[in-house]
């Protein structure tokens, strides 16, 4: 029985092991997964943002929390 490959030829005459991975069928799906990053914070940044955990939303707000 042969097995066809999509990027090996089928002419190859080298006895070796030969694989495909093929991932067409693999999750796409994109998990939103909520992370903590610390980091220092600009020189110009005052108010509640300074020295607490903050919620960022976007990442506007990131970069002008972080730079």
């Amino acid at each position: 029985m042969a097995i066809s490959f999509n990027n090996i030829p089928s002419d190859v005459r080298v006895p070796l092991f030969y694989a495909e991975m093929d991932n067409s069928a693999a999750n796409s799906a994109s998990a939103s997964m909520r992370r903590l990053i610390v980091a220092q914070v600009n020189d110009d940044v005052s108010g509640p943002e300074l020295g607490s955990l903050v919620l960022v939303p976007s990442v506007a707000l990131a970069k002008n929390i972080g730079g």
